[in-house]
């Protein structure tokens, strides 16, 4: 996934997460992004390419 995001001219790096269950998932993730618009507009750019994203708010 990262490879093709790359692709995408779009730079991302991945989070290892476990779960309390004991299943591990890895988190693709892109930005921080100065505003709202950029997020949007790259997660514009991801649902054309053919993938999910979601847009979440700083921390």
């Amino acid at each position: 996934m990262r490879a093709e995001l790359a692709l995408l001219g779009l730079s991302s790096r991945i989070e290892r997460v476990t779960l309390d269950s004991g299943a591990v998932y890895h988190r693709v993730r892109l930005g921080p992004y100065a505003n709202k618009a950029d997020a949007e507009r790259v997660r514009a750019q991801l649902q054309r390419a053919g993938k999910d994203g979601l847009t979440l708010p700083a921390r």
